[in-house]
């Protein structure tokens, strides 16, 4: 995929068993869980997922408990090239 395509997404990860999804940005969370196949794809083996739920507008937090509710989720704090990824936990599900 040259973009990121919801539906072929959520495909992947299910043939995957994805455990850890980085759907970091507030548009790809959003294609992701209001997309019309969401629920015929099945995500249980998700455990953790970066998706900086802390900066999501509620309606994102509400669709990310309900949809996935057996992934912790945590965000970043920043990302460089020098330091890499610094990650903080959100300590609710």
């Amino acid at each position: 995929m040259r973009r990121m395509e919801a539906g072929p997404a959520l495909a992947m990860m299910e043939s995957g068993h994805a455990t850890i999804a980085f759907a970091l940005f507030q548009t790809i969370i959003g294609d992701l869980l209001q997309h019309p196949s969401f629920s015929e794809h099945d995500l249980s083996a998700i455990r953790l997922m970066v998706s900086n739920f802390a900066l999501q507008p509620p309606w994102i937090r509400e669709l990310l408990e309900a949809r996935v509710p057996q992934a912790v989720q945590i965000g970043t704090l920043w990302a460089d090239g020098v330091r890499g990824l610094r990650m903080y936990a959100f300590a609710g599900r």
